[in-house]
């Protein structure tokens, strides 16, 4: 009988990589060991007044692996203290609603699989999503943050003839991640392969596919987003009576300073 290692070895996906391509996938650390000091709760008790302090075994272990998640996640910061986090978004008219939603939709408890932000220019809707970001990073989840017009673009590069990257080194970082976030959705240029690919990460994570949540950013209201890109992308993202949050942020914008309607 075979043991479960070869078992494992012997099963290959359906996109495995073919001889001659070079497919990248996002470097994921593995969940830590369970730690014998402490049974990975990450507190110990010392003394005789049973003083709870961080477990030295496994807090080494617990600061790599979130560093590395770090690296992998592509954030437009490098750090909560140089990036933008819950603490540091200003709530003013407009955005408390928006501010809520984002904040709840980061417990580990949350039931929604979509995060839609909604809303003009520069009313906080990137701040928000890069604090959800933070939130998923410090309880050691993985995150892949993507500016979503740069991202098609990567990927419809992929066909050229001078193209430096391939499809799957550019589509499967973000296969596999708790959090994937989409920032801008509808400012891409409108073309049926921008729509569909689109629609294959979105569908993928509403319907449980694939493992993970994820959230997005968007000018748009539903009617405007469904006649830029289509029905079916935005009937999951906007689908607040099933698996999608969905919150509008209105208010004054903090780079203008327009205020808006």
């Amino acid at each position: 009988m075979q043991n479960l290692g070869d078992i494992l070895k012997s099963v290959v996906p359906k996109n495995a990589q073919t001889a001659g391509q070079n497919v990248q996938t996002i470097d994921i650390p593995p969940p830590a060991p369970v730690c014998d000091t402490c049974h990975s709760i990450g507190w110990v008790m010392r003394g005789t007044q049973r003083v709870a302090e961080p477990c030295p075994s496994c807090r080494d272990v617990l600061q790599e692996r979130k560093e590395r998640l770090l690296k992998a996640s592509n954030m437009p910061s490098r750090s909560p203290e140089t990036g933008n986090t819950f603490d540091t978004f200003k709530i003013s008219d407009g955005k408390q609603s928006a501010y809520d939603a984002a904040y709840d939709f980061t417990d580990i408890h949350n039931e929604y699989t979509v995060l839609t932000l909604v809303g003009p220019p520069g009313v906080g809707k990137s701040h928000l999503l890069e604090a959800v970001a933070w939130k998923f990073l410090e309880r050691g989840a993985s995150v892949r943050y993507e500016y979503a017009p740069a991202w098609l673009d990567r990927l419809r590069s992929t066909y050229g003839d001078d193209a430096t990257e391939t499809y799957e080194q550019v589509f499967n970082p973000q296969k596999h991640v708790d959090l994937l976030i989409l920032d801008d959705v509808g400012t891409e240029r409108q073309t049926p392969y921008a729509t569909e690919q689109l629609t294959k990460v979105i569908e993928a994570r509403y319907n449980r596919t694939t493992e993970g949540v994820v959230a997005i950013s968007t000018n748009h209201d539903q009617n405007q987003l469904a006649k830029h890109t289509h029905p079916r992308l935005v009937d999951r993202l906007f689908a607040y009576k099933t698996h999608a949050r969905v919150a509008f942020l209105g208010g004054q914008s903090y780079r203008t300073g327009t205020q808006w309607k």
